[in-house]
């Protein structure tokens, strides 16, 4: 007999992209629907995507692997750098960055980390490309941002059990990469609080790391330690200091993501306090205030945190 679906679709009515391995078939839905209207469209999608000398048996023709995905409406978080979303006057030219966006969105991505290290997995990929932006969530318009962090793309995640590090030929985005990693292939905790390092230089400045230099030049300038990231003078002082940490060249010198999580709250609520000052009390009200508070609970029950992107494989059979 056919197996059953697994259950793969979400509780929420919140849009969710279906597609299959091969990306070549894409479905957008909202909500539970999207399931039935799937299983109506399988056996077109596997009559169009088989060659016409496949042997496969009718039970392989009849399950195939969907992923399953939320819906991230406001792109990446590369595209908020490059529209301005993180400065005091949103646009294409560089303006005054704001912090109280910058810094909830900087403690967004490192709750994700937290979560991934607590559970002896290591992201490995970390770059703005890499962390996806929706309109959906309590905290969507902290900071006056309009969106909401999900850490995603685990293709080159690493579980370490109990080592401390391993060691990959394939590492992630060059330009967000240590220098071990660089060097060997060192993938550890650290990695990761290195690449959050180079997102905290790209959300202040509003530029992209290492623009101008080809990869090889990349790789010889991080390994070698020539150069580094330069803040502008303007950078507070406490905002600065935690990126350079994370950003060292000695992977012990690095704090946990841990300890980043901690240090980013304490500037959230100061940069959040000046924010409230700024904007009337409606205002404040409207963007979603409570906010806050359900987000210090969000890791209490053990599931992911509303900051990574959420996605299952499932195999659905008609």
């Amino acid at each position: 007999a056919p197996r059953a679906a697994s259950p793969v679709i979400p509780t929420a009515p919140e849009d969710i992209i279906v597609c299959n391995s091969g990306f070549n078939s894409v479905w957008n839905s909202k909500g539970p629907s999207l399931l039935s209207e799937l299983l109506h469209q399988l056996p077109q999608a596997s009559k169009h995507n088989s060659s016409a000398g496949d042997t496969s048996s009718d039970a392989e023709a009849r399950a195939q692997t969907w992923i399953v995905m939320e819906m991230c409406d406001h792109g990446c978080l590369q595209d908020a750098v490059e529209r301005g979303w993180l400065q005091d006057v949103p646009s294409s030219a560089k303006g005054k960055p704001k912090m109280s966006a910058i810094v909830a969105t900087a403690y967004e991505i490192a709750s994700a980390l937290s979560y991934l290290h607590s559970h002896g997995v290591v992201h490995g990929d970390l770059s703005a490309w890499n962390v996806l932006l929706s309109s959906q969530g309590v905290t969507a318009n902290v900071g006056k941002r309009g969106f909401t962090v999900k850490v995603a793309d685990f293709g080159l995640a690493h579980s370490l059990d109990t080592a401390t590090c391993v060691h990959t030929l394939n590492y992630g985005t060059i330009t967000h990469q240590p220098p071990e990693t660089l060097m060997d292939g060192q993938v550890s905790r650290e990695t990761d609080t290195y690449s959050l390092g180079v997102l905290m230089w790209q959300m202040y400045t509003g530029s992209r790391p290492w623009a101008g230099l080809s990869h090889s030049q990349i790789l010889m300038t991080v390994v070698n330690g020539t150069a580094h990231l330069a803040f502008p003078a303007d950078t507070p002082g406490d905002y600065l200091d935690l990126a350079t940490a994370c950003l060292s060249y000695d992977v012990s010198q690095r704090p946990s993501i841990a300890d980043v999580v901690k240090a980013l709250a304490a500037m959230r609520a100061t940069w959040e306090g000046r924010w409230r000052v700024a904007w009337p009390t409606s205002q404040w009200h409207d963007a979603g205030g409570a906010g806050l508070e359900c987000w210090s609970h969000h890791h209490g029950a053990g599931a992911p945190p509303d900051d990574l992107c959420q996605h299952r494989s499932a195999i659905l059979t008609k």
